[in-house]
C-alpha cells in the first residue's frame, strides 16, 4: 500500500546535502526507485523535516536499513530520527503525470515535458 513517511530528524540541512550526494542524488533532481516523492526543509530549530510518498511502507524500511542508514551515520548522525508512517489513501498528481502509481517509473525514465505557460 502506498505509504506517506514523515521524518525529523537531529541531521543539519549540511549533512541532509551530504547524505544526498553520498546516494549520488541532486536538489531537484531523480529520486531513489520506490519513493514517488520527497521533500526536505529545515525547521525553527534547525531540525530537518522530511515528507515522503513511497509505493510501500516495506520498500521504505529495505532502503532506510540496507542503503540509508549507513549513509545517514558516515555524516555524524547518531540520534534516530522521528517517524511517523501514513497510509495513503488518495493523492493528485500535475496535469500530464498519470494518476497510477504502476505508471510512475516510465516517468523517471521518460519525463513528461511540461510547458512553461502552465506555470
Amino acid at each position: 500500500m502506498t505509504t506517506a513517511v514523515e521524518i525529523r530528524s537531529i541531521a543539519t540541512l549540511k549533512q541532509y546535502e551530504q547524505q544526498l550526494s553520498d546516494l549520488g542524488l541532486v536538489a531537484f533532481g531523480t529520486g531513489v526507485p520506490g519513493v514517488l516523492f520527497h521533500w526536505a526543509g529545515e525547521e525553527e530549530d534547525g531540525k530537518l523535516h522530511v515528507v515522503e510518498v513511497w509505493e510501500s511502507r516495506e520498500k521504505f524500511e529495505i532502503f532506510l536499513g540496507t542503503v540509508l542508514g549507513p549513509v545517514i551515520a558516515r555524516t555524524g548522525v547518531t540520534e534516530l530520527p522521528e517517524v511517523t508512517f501514513y497510509e495513503v489513501h488518495n493523492y493528485l498528481t500535475p496535469p500530464g503525470y498519470p494518476a497510477s502509481v504502476s505508471a510512475l517509473p516510465s516517468i523517471w525514465t521518460n519525463p513528461v515535458p511540461v510547458p512553461d505557460d502552465d506555470f
